[in-house]
């Protein structure tokens, strides 16, 4: 799903890459993978005042962990990652959200074949991602 900040569209593609596009002409202006590697990319960035926040999975199918990433939108350069522990080897599944400087994703134990399952909640800092604030399972 496409965000949009700073004149730019964001979008984070089935491999991990992200791409930056003119909002108003769709010249591209940057990309830059981000892989942690997955085998195929859910989440949906997120964006605050010139940050984009990209979450990506690892690993195969009983992924294992996820690699969180703050980019500075302008020129996706890299500001800091982090890898995160998932919960049973789960695979990332939500978008992720910026809210009063702070950054939430978590991932779950689904299937194409049931929703049953639980995952785990993680709430990052977002002027520093590497510092976990707290997770809930």
């Amino acid at each position: 799903m496409p965000i949009v900040g700073d004149g730019q569209v964001f979008l984070l593609d089935y491999v991990g890459t992200v791409w930056a596009f003119n909002a108003t002409t769709g010249q591209m202006n940057w990309h830059r993978s981000c892989t942690a590697p997955g085998t195929f990319e859910l989440s949906t960035p997120a964006y605050n005042d010139g940050m984009l926040y990209v979450a990506t999975s690892a690993g195969d199918l009983n992924q294992g962990y996820c690699k969180v990433t703050a980019l500075y939108a302008n020129r996706g350069i890299e500001r800091e990652n982090v890898t995160l522990k998932t919960t049973d080897g789960y695979q990332l599944y939500t978008p992720v959200t910026y809210a009063d400087d702070m950054i939430y994703l978590g991932d779950w134990n689904g299937s194409a074949t049931t929703t049953n399952g639980s995952g785990t909640y993680y709430c990052l800092d977002a002027s520093d991602v590497t510092h976990e604030l707290w997770k809930i399972s």
